[in-house]
């Protein structure tokens, strides 16, 4: 049944008036609705039914819209509607002329931060992508970036210095925001489809970097020669004779480490498991050093981090390796990375033939047993197949340092 309103009748039963329910009120104009809350807030909507299936349109608040001006309103509705115009669909559009990326960010990483559980490391990550999306692109409207302007401004520069898997990541990214653009109807077509006339992923390289035994005794000695802090080169030691990803060393924290029975309670960001690493004698010996001059609750501390009690920046480990003159001599595509030190150990102990290979992938923390194996992973019986991984990259790597350097010694007074 529909009832005539006046906006003084509005202000009188309903408007900041306390209800015991939400009204929907159904006025004497077509379609046209007051929506009361319990605490008597006042909106007037427009019931619209188009290709089968109904919606509302918000037309204004009471007593900033009259009632006359709802009705004017209403009927304007109704006249877009029979033109086959749904007037939400206009709405969005209008929105999206004016929306930045940037405030068009903000929302999609609110939203997906709230449909999914990320690690920690993923998610600063992913922010980090954003922040520099949001550098670059945040001050155009959605509406105006254009495939050209993607690739002028962001891409390109990295496809420019060898950095193509930062590139493709920028370009997932970017396809994931703009698909919930078009979803959401404020786009008609994705920028990102049509990069492939400018870049094509395909010649971005599969990474598959391995350093020659040479190529690894070169490394660890120019590593342990360098002008760099001791505990730096700790660190990158540990990486690599631990068998470790980057980010679970410097997100590892002292309590991890189980001195009494040497082994490592490895949390995995990725598989958010516990991977228990026995320590090699060497891995013991660093760590040892490293907790004795320690004023953090984490293992990797640099001069940012001291004092705040946090980890390092995440790109950190590459930073330090960047320094080294290993590098520097190097294109940036065949530049050595935290992760390669994984691959290095795994090509390494499978090519020795000293172990099978289902422990080295333990070592490594991959899963690939069932899970009756893998509820048995940190027993006396694996941790033994771990440790004879582990004890030999270690000691394949002192084979490989110049007998002239002492350097488990660095950091005793």
């Amino acid at each position: 049944m529909s009832v005539k309103l006046t906006s003084t009748e509005i202000d009188k039963q309903y408007y900041l008036k306390l209800h015991s329910e939400n009204k929907q009120i159904k006025l004497h104009v077509p379609n046209l609705y007051l929506w009361v809350t319990k605490k008597g807030q006042c909106t007037f909507r427009f019931k619209l039914y188009m290709n089968g299936c109904f919606s509302w349109v918000t037309l204004g608040k009471h007593p900033a819209m009259t009632v006359s001006n709802a009705v004017v309103k209403s009927y304007e509705m109704q006249s877009k509607r029979d033109a086959g115009i749904n007037p939400n669909n206009e709405k969005r559009k209008l929105s999206a002329k004016n929306i930045l990326l940037s405030a068009f960010i903000d929302d999609y990483v609110k939203i997906n931060n709230k449909i999914n559980i990320y690690a920690d490391s993923t998610r600063q990550y992913s922010q980090y992508v954003f922040n520099i999306i949001v550098e670059r692109l945040g001050s155009y409207k959605l509406q105006d970036i254009t495939t050209s302007l993607i690739y002028a401004k962001l891409i390109k520069n990295y496809i420019d210095a060898g950095k193509l898997a930062m590139a493709n990541r920028f370009r997932i990214k970017l396809k994931q925001i703009f698909d919930v653009a078009v979803k959401r109807e404020l786009l008609i077509k994705n920028p990102v489809e049509n990069l492939d006339n400018y870049h094509h992923p395909k010649d971005s390289y599969e990474r598959n970097l391995h350093l020659t035994e040479i190529e690894l005794q070169q490394f660890i000695n120019e590593l342990y020669r360098a002008d760099i802090p001791n505990t730096t080169k700790y660190y990158i030691h540990l990486i690599i004779i631990l068998g470790v990803r980057k980010s679970e060393l410097y997100h590892a924290t002292w309590d991890m480490i189980d001195f009494d029975n040497k082994v490592f309670n490895n949390y995995q960001i990725k598989t958010k498991k516990i991977n228990k690493l026995p320590l090699s004698q060497q891995a013991f010996r660093i760590l040892n050093q490293l907790k004795s001059i320690s004023t953090s609750n984490y293992i990797v501390t640099n001069v940012k981090s001291i004092g705040k009690n946090q980890p390092v920046s995440h790109s950190y480990f590459n930073k330090v390796l960047d320094m080294l003159e290993f590098n520097k001599l190097r294109e940036r595509q065949d530049r050595i990375s935290p992760h390669d030190f994984r691959r290095v150990l795994s090509t390494l102990a499978n090519e020795s033939e000293q172990f099978a290979p289902i422990d080295i992938e333990m070592a490594l923390g991959h899963e690939t047993r069932s899970g009756v194996e893998r509820h048995y992973n940190n027993n006396t019986a694996y941790l033994n197949c771990k440790r004879a991984v582990l004890e030999w990259m270690a000691n394949k790597i002192d084979a490989l340092i110049d007998q002239d350097m002492d350097v488990y010694s660095l950091l005793i007074i």
